[in-house]
């Protein structure tokens, strides 16, 4: 994976849980809040779902620690 475009990677352990397992932003493109805006969509898809979320990658599980409103969406 890698290229021109930045995208989030999730898969779906059951029904209700959403394990975020990669974000990718482009090297030119980072520094400007792309990868934070791409976390907040998945995020709150999940919670227009109902869904839990297990965050493998670490830059969603640290966005979530600096974002209290969506901690209630983890999963462990």
């Amino acid at each position: 994976m890698g290229g021109k475009t930045a995208y989030l990677t999730y898969e779906m352990l059951d029904a209700g849980t959403m394990d975020a397992t990669r974000t990718y932003t482009p090297p030119a493109a980072r520094g400007q809040g792309i990868a934070s805006r791409i976390v907040r969509a998945a995020l709150d898809h999940a919670r227009a779902k109902g869904w839990r979320v297990v965050a493998t990658c670490w830059y969603v599980d640290e966005w979530i620690d600096r974002h209290e409103e969506y901690a209630s969406l983890r999963a462990s």
